[in-house]
């Protein structure tokens, strides 16, 4: 996917900038099926579990108010390899063996999906990124990553007069209501277990 070679661009030029402890926002690009192409960045990544799960839900509503065809997500990460001794109920950030990386992870209506990971090398008080590395398909998981995939799926599920409806909405400068109206509508849609075909008809 060319998406995740524009993603990974947008990364290594943002580190160049970047100065001791910063890191780059987080950004979702999205393309439409006009090949038109939507940037939106967040200002941080949260470390509170509910509000990334809003992130998450926010990444969804960006597919669907476009019409994704393709989308990427891209943030700082921490990652690790096998659990060393107890460590194995911690999350990577709290491991000993963690390492922090630049994270992409893209997916496209044809069902291909994507994790690519590089290391963030921090020394001399600048940042950089290293080689990327294509993570196998059995490493796709995660809320970031499922949100995008259920993003495209909802998009391509997505009937004709809801698309159009929104399409004006946006036409008339209400994007930032658009997406938070949808994103409040796919949180009310987890939070109640309702199936995709099901949110449509809400």
């Amino acid at each position: 996917m060319e998406i995740l070679k524009k993603a990974q661009q947008f990364i290594e030029l943002s580190t160049l900038s970047l100065r001791g402890k910063e890191d780059f926002a987080p950004f979702v690009i999205v393309m439409d099926e006009r090949d038109k192409e939507f940037f939106a960045g967040f200002e941080q990544m949260p470390s509170d579990p509910d509000a990334k799960d809003r992130v998450a839900d926010m990444i969804m509503a960006l597919c669907i108010v476009h019409g994704a065809v393709e989308v990427v997500f891209g943030s700082s990460a921490w990652s690790a390899e096998a659990p060393v001794d107890d460590e194995s109920d911690l999350p990577p950030s709290q491991r000993s063996n963690r390492k922090e990386v630049a994270y992409i992870s893209a997916a496209n209506r044809e069902g291909i999906r994507a994790i690519r990971v590089a290391s963030m090398v921090r020394e001399c008080g600048k940042v950089a990124v290293g080689l990327w590395e294509q993570l196998p398909a059995e490493a796709i998981s995660g809320r970031f990553a499922e949100a995008l995939h259920l993003g495209i799926k909802l998009s391509s599920k997505m009937p004709t007069e809801v698309r159009d409806y929104l399409r004006e909405q946006i036409e008339d400068g209400l994007m930032e209501e658009v997406v938070n109206s949808t994103a409040n509508v796919i949180a009310e849609a987890r939070r109640t277990a309702m199936t995709i075909e099901r949110m449509w008809e809400k």
